[in-house]
């Protein structure tokens, strides 16, 4: 949640609408916690237990795994201007290849019989 609320500038590309889902996300599992927190309080303790660590564990990775995508987008790439070497136009297109000279001299080592 303090990432998504920070203004740190690693996190400046991401939409606001998808930091702010991030902050409902965790307000939603800490509200979760303490009311849990609160039910098990409010028992004895010679009686099993409400709130578990694997209920714990569980809602932590539900949290992780829906904010980490979101918060771990990378920043868009800025264009750099071209710098005078030419480069292809397409990914198909690929530069001319040196002249490769003709060997003659018996079998190359890549015939197999």
């Amino acid at each position: 949640m303090s990432d998504a609320t920070s203004g740190d500038e690693k996190y400046s590309h991401i939409d606001e609408k998808d930091k702010q889902s991030v902050v409902e996300k965790a307000a939603t599992v800490q509200k979760w916690l303490e009311d849990q927190i609160v039910r098990q309080s409010e028992r004895p303790k010679n009686v099993d237990p409400v709130l578990t660590s694997a209920e714990i564990l569980k809602k932590k990775d539900e949290v992780i795994y829906f904010c980490h995508p979101l918060l771990a987008k990378p920043k868009p790439k800025v264009a750099v201007p071209n710098s005078g070497t030419e480069t292809p136009k397409s990914g198909t297109e690929t530069p001319n290849p040196p002249p490769q000279k003709e060997e003659s001299k018996g079998p190359s080592e890549m015939d197999v019989d």
